[in-house]
């Protein structure tokens, strides 16, 4: 359903919510959606590979639909 799962540092929370709307709540200079599925803050990146990226020991999948977005963000387009 309408369900997303954020993680903090800290502590998981469970929120009723649709991405598009959540992602519309966070600062667009810190917050940025790279799949269907994720929206990372950007200053949690430890690495990007061609279709990935690293947040802590984590490497998540960057949806060619959103990579424009992340890459523009980050100055590197």
């Amino acid at each position: 359903g309408d369900y997303i799962k954020l993680f903090t540092t800290k502590k998981r929370f469970t929120l009723h919510s649709t991405m598009m709307n959540f992602n519309e709540k966070l600062p667009p200079s810190q917050f940025v959606r790279i799949h269907r599925s994720y929206i990372i803050n950007i200053k949690k990146i430890k690495q990007i590979e061609d279709t990935t990226i690293q947040i802590d020991e984590k490497l998540l999948p960057i949806s060619p639909n959103y990579r424009s977005d992340l890459m523009k963000l980050l100055n590197l387009l």
